[in-house]
C-alpha cells in the first residue's frame, strides 16, 4: 500500500509539472535567478535558476552550473498552482484543454441515460426480464438487469424480435466492452515494463466500422503536394562519427552494432536513422542528420532496441518500432515527443493485439504513417488496414478499418500533403480520405489480367501530382486528377519483390530499388547503378539517399549521400539508343508452338489457344505447323526428384508415416532456333500438400501423388515487349560515389 502511495504522489507532482505552460508568459515578478522547477529528460523533476525567456520557451540554469532552454510545458515555479495540461496544436503551439463542464452521467459507462430498460423475451417465449442493453460483441448479447447485474448469453437465445432491437441498440450506441475491465488484469505480460518507455495503452476495434472498397461514380482525388518546403539539399556527404564506448579491456565494442531504419522528418529537415547492438547488453541510439546542412546531430540514447518508422507533419511526435526481442518485433509501437535534442516517451501500444496477452498471438503490422499528430495508420501483415485516434485516453481506438486481403498485393501510401490514401489491392487501386475511410476513386487499369495485378509497392510523386504502382515484372502510373493509367508497362527487365523500393525520378522516370531508373514514357530501363552504396536507403526531394558504414581503427562510422537519379549525362546517352535497336522480337516476327504436355485434348486446345491470344496481341504471328519460325516456344512438363517426406497423422495416437513423393517440373522457354539461350523462361514446381484428408479407401500414396498444373501454361505472363539490353539490364550503367555519378 506505502508503494501505491508513493507512485500517486510522484505522478500527481508529475502531472502538476507539466500542465503549468499557462505560468510562464513571462510571469509578472520573476526575474534572473529565481528558483523554479522543470522536468528534464528523463521525466525527472530538478531544480535550477530562471535566467530569461526564449520566446514560449525558458533558459534555465541547472544545479550543475549548465544552461538549457526547456519548453514552457516543462518549467513551473516552486509550488505554481496546476492548470489545464496543455495539448498538440495543428501548428505546433499549446493550445489548453478548456475546461470541460462537470460531468452529468455516472462514471460507469453502463449506467449511461442512454441505457433503457426494456422487456427482453427468449427464443422460447417462455421467460422474460427486465433490462437495459449493454453491449453486442460477434453473437454474445450483454444486459443489466433492474438490480445492476450483468447478463451474458448467446444472440440466438432472444427472440427474433429482440435480435432486431439488440442489433439496432448496438448501431445506435457504439457499445462499451463487454465487461467491466479490471485495471489490474490490463497489460499483463512475462516480462518487467522496460523502464523509459512510455505508458501501455489498449487498442480497441469494438464497434468500429468495417469499410468496404467501392469504386464512386465520380472520381473525387486531386494532387497534393506538401505543405512543408523542402529544404536545401546539401552535396556534401555526412558523417557520422563512432559512437560506441570503449570496454574494459579498451576495446571498442561495435563488431555487431548496425543501423537498421533510416526514415525523413520533413518537418525539421532531417534524417533519423536507427543504430543498434544486439549483442551482449543490447543497446540503441537514433542519430540525426541535418539535410541543410549535412551534420550529424546529438545522438539520443534509447532504453531499448527499436528502430524509426515515421514523424508527424507538426515534427513533434515520432513512431518507433519494438525490436527487443522476435516474439514484440514489429508488433510493438511507440510514440515519442520530440523536444528539440530528446526525445520524451507518451505512450506504447500493439496495433494488432488479439486481446490474449501473450506476443505469439499478437499480429504484426508491415507499414505504419501519421497522417497527422492525432492520427495513425497501420497495415496489418493479415491486411487490415486501420485509422488510430491517438487523442483518447486509456485506449486507442479505431475510426475504422478496412481488409485488403491476404498474400502480398497489398500496399499503401500517404499523398505528400498527407490528404490522400493510396491502397493497392489485388482487385484493383484506390484512392482514399484517409481520415475518413472515403473512397475518393478506383484507379483505371490498362493491364488488369489476373495474372499480372499483383502490386508490392505504390508511391505518389513529390508534387502529389502522379501516382505509380510496381509489380513482379510491371509498373503502372496514374494521374492523380482523374485517376487514368497513362503507362503500363510490361516487363522491366529486373524481377520485383515485396522489398523492392520505389520512386520518382527526374526526367519522368521512375526509381525502383534505389539503383535502377526507368524511363515512364519510352517504357525501356535507362540506368543501373553500382557502386559503394549501401541496401539502406530512402527516397526523399527527388533523391536517393543512402547510408554507408565504415569500421576503421577508431571504430564503425557512418556517412550518408546522395544523388538526384538517373542524372542529366546518363540520360542523354541512354537517348542515343532507339527502342527497336533493343526489342529481342521484332513486331511480325513468327513464333512457332511447341506443346508437349501431358493433358487431355480438350485442356491442350485451351492452352494453345490461350497462348496464341497473348502472342498475337503483343504484335507477334504464330507459325503453321512445319513453317520456318523466327522463335521457338517449347513448353514442357516432367518428373522431378523424389523425396521422402514425413506426414503425421491425427486420430492414430499422432503417428508418423513416410511417403515417396516424386515431384513434378513445369517449363516454358522462347529461344531462336539453334540458340540454347532463351530470351524468356519461366518455370515452376509442384510438390504434395501441407496437409492432406484422406478419403475412404485412399491410400496416402494416392492422396499425395502430384500432378502438372494446366493453368500455370496456359497463362504464361510473356511481357508485350521483350527487351535485349546491351548489358542484359538497362540501357547504359553507371556508378555512384562521393564524388558523383559516372557513366560507364
Amino acid at each position: 500500500m506505502f508503494g501505491s502511495l508513493v507512485r500517486s504522489c510522484l505522478l500527481t507532482a508529475l502531472l502538476s509539472l507539466l500542465s503549468v505552460s499557462s505560468l510562464f508568459a513571462q510571469p509578472a515578478g520573476v526575474k534572473a535567478g529565481d528558483k523554479i522547477e522543470y522536468l528534464d529528460g528523463r521525466g525527472v523533476v530538478q531544480k535550477g535558476e530562471f535566467i530569461e525567456m526564449v520566446g514560449a520557451s525558458v533558459k534555465v540554469k541547472q544545479e550543475d552550473g549548465q544552461t538549457k532552454i526547456f519548453p514552457g510545458t516543462r518549467v513551473r515555479l516552486p509550488g505554481g498552482a496546476a492548470a489545464n495540461r496543455p495539448r498538440l496544436g495543428p501548428a505546433g503551439g499549446d493550445i489548453p484543454i478548456p475546461s470541460r463542464p462537470a460531468a452529468t452521467a455516472p462514471a460507469n459507462p453502463f449506467e449511461a441515460a442512454a441505457a433503457e430498460v426494456r422487456t427482453w423475451t427468449d427464443a422460447t417465449g417462455k421467460f422474460k426480464i427486465e433490462a437495459s442493453f449493454v453491449s453486442l460483441d460477434k453473437d454474445q448479447v450483454q444486459l443489466k438487469k433492474t438490480d445492476g447485474k450483468f447478463i451474458t448469453l448467446a444472440m440466438d437465445k432472444l427472440s427474433a424480435e429482440d435480435q432486431v432491437a439488440a442489433r439496432e441498440a448496438a448501431d445506435k450506441a457504439k457499445a462499451p466492452p463487454m465487461k467491466d475491465e479490471n485495471p489490474f488484469e490490463a497489460n499483463v505480460t512475462d516480462k518487467p515494463q522496460i523502464a523509459g518507455l512510455g505508458a501501455e495503452r489498449k487498442t480497441s476495434l469494438n464497434g468500429v466500422p468495417l469499410l468496404t472498397l467501392d469504386a464512386p461514380a465520380a472520381w473525387g482525388a486531386a494532387a497534393n503536394p506538401s505543405t512543408v518546403a523542402l529544404p536545401k539539399i546539401s552535396n556534401r556527404a555526412a558523417s557520422i562519427p563512432p559512437r560506441a564506448i570503449a570496454g574494459p579491456n579498451g576495446r571498442v565494442d561495435d563488431f555487431f552494432e548496425k543501423a537498421e531504419g533510416m526514415i525523413v522528418d520533413p518537418a525539421h529537415g532531417w534524417l533519423w536513422i536507427g543504430v543498434k547492438n544486439e549483442h551482449g547488453g543490447k543497446n540503441c541510439r537514433l542519430e540525426r542528420v541535418e539535410i541543410a546542412s549535412s551534420a550529424a546531430m546529438p545522438p539520443l540514447t534509447m532504453p531499448t532496441l527499436l528502430r524509426p518508422i515515421s514523424v508527424d507533419p507538426t515534427g513533434r511526435l515520432l513512431l518507433t518500432s519494438r525490436d527487443d526481442d522476435f516474439q514484440t518485433r514489429n508488433k510493438h509501437l511507440d510514440i515519442w515527443e520530440i523536444d528539440g535534442n530528446e526525445v520524451r516517451a507518451t505512450s506504447s501500444f500493439k496495433p494488432f493485439d488479439d486481446g490474449e496477452g501473450k506476443h505469439f498471438s499478437v499480429k504484426a503490422f508491415k507499414w505504419a504513417e501519421f497522417v497527422d499528430s492525432t492520427h495513425l495508420l497501420t497495415l496489418g501483415d493479415s491486411g487490415k488496414l486501420v485509422m488510430w485516434d491517438l487523442s483518447t485516453a486509456g485506449v486507442i481506438r479505431g475510426l475504422y478499418q478496412i481488409d485488403l486481403g491476404s498474400g502480398w498485393s497489398l500496399s499503401c501510401a500517404l499523398s505528400p500533403g498527407r490528404k490522400q490514401l493510396a491502397v493497392a489491392t489485388s482487385s484493383g487501386v484506390y484512392v482514399l480520405e484517409p481520415i475518413s475511410g472515403k473512397v475518393l476513386g478506383k484507379c483505371e487499369m490498362k493491364d488488369d489480367g489476373a495474372s499480372r495485378l499483383s502490386i508490392y509497392r505504390i508511391v505518389f510523386s513529390d508534387d502529389g501530382a502522379q501516382l505509380a504502382a510496381a509489380g513482379p515484372l510491371n509498373l503502372w502510373v496514374w494521374n492523380v486528377a482523374d485517376g487514368k493509367n497513362t503507362a503500363a508497362v510490361s516487363g522491366t527487365s529486373m524481377h520485383i519483390s515485396h522489398e523492392t523500393a520505389l520512386s520518382f525520378g527526374s526526367h519522368n522516370h521512375l526509381i525502383i530499388d534505389h539503383r535502377y531508373a526507368f524511363d515512364i514514357e519510352r517504357g525501356l530501363m535507362t540506368c543501373s547503378f553500382s557502386g559503394s552504396t549501401s541496401s539502406t536507403a530512402v527516397s526523399f526531394a527527388g533523391r536517393e539517399w543512402f547510408l554507408n558504414e565504415d569500421r576503421g581503427s577508431g571504430g564503425k562510422s557512418r556517412s550518408i549521400i546522395s544523388f538526384a537519379l538517373p542524372g542529366e549525362e546518363v540520360v542523354r546517352k541512354a537517348a542515343t539508343v532507339k527502342e527497336e535497336e533493343l526489342l529481342a522480337i521484332k513486331p511480325g516476327s513468327k513464333i512457332g508452338l511447341d506443346l508437349a504436355l501431358p493433358f487431355d485434348g480438350a485442356e491442350s486446345e485451351k492452352i494453345r489457344t490461350s497462348i496464341t491470344t497473348a502472342f498475337v496481341n503483343n504484335g507477334w504471328a504464330i507459325a503453321a505447323p512445319g513453317e520456318a519460325s523466327d522463335f521457338v516456344l517449347t513448353a514442357r512438363a516432367m518428373p522431378g526428384e523424389t523425396k521422402e517426406i514425413e506426414y503425421r497423422m491425427f486420430g492414430r495416437g499422432f503417428a508418423t508415416t513416410k511417403v515417396s513423393v516424386t515431384y513434378q517440373l513445369g517449363e516454358m522457354s522462347l529461344k531462336s532456333p539453334g540458340s540454347d539461350k532463351p530470351v524468356w523462361q519461366n518455370k515452376a514446381s509442384w510438390g504434395p500438400p501441407f496437409n492432406i484428408h484422406l478419403k475412404e479407401g485412399q491410400t496416402i500414396e494416392e492422396a499425395t501423388r502430384t500432378t502438372p498444373n494446366a493453368a500455370f501454361f496456359a497463362n504464361p505472363g510473356i511481357p508485350r515487349r521483350l527487351m535485349k539490353y546491351p548489358n542484359g539490364v538497362s540501357i547504359v550503367t553507371a556508378t555512384l560515389a562521393p564524388s558523383g555519378i559516372t557513366v560507364q
